[in-house]
């Protein structure tokens, strides 16, 4: 690693705190600061990792729904009961409205951008 000098000011009382706190570590105040940087660094990402899974969970529960809707159609054709197709249409409109959801609440996180580029950085 290639490290370089950086002039820190603090005032007494952050200076003992500082003192202390590497002490305790068992760490110089250099590679205690250093691990207080990493360690932001580290809950932010632990922040966003928290996001994506709530998203994840959003998304989860839309699809399940959908996939709940394909099921009993598909269980209505293998029964070959007759079936009405307005209730059949009802089901896919609802799928869609779905799909609509899950995109826009995509794109209000931010997510569905993240998932073009990432598109995009493969072709």
């Amino acid at each position: 690693m290639n490290s370089k000098k950086y002039t820190l000011y603090l005032n007494e009382r952050e200076i003992k705190k500082l003192k202390e706190n590497s002490k305790k570590k068992g760490v110089t105040n250099s590679a205690y600061i250093r691990e207080l940087i990493l360690n932001e660094e580290y809950s932010n990402n632990l922040k966003k990792l928290k996001e994506n899974n709530e998203i994840n969970q959003e998304i989860y529960y839309e699809i399940s729904k959908i996939g709940i809707n394909i099921n009993q159609i598909a269980a209505h054709l293998n029964m070959d009961i007759s079936f009405d197709e307005k209730k059949l249409l009802d089901n896919l409109e609802e799928m869609k409205d779905i799909l609509k959801t899950i995109r826009n609440f995509l794109i209000q996180k931010d997510v569905y951008e993240r998932i073009q580029k990432k598109r995009e950085k493969k072709q």
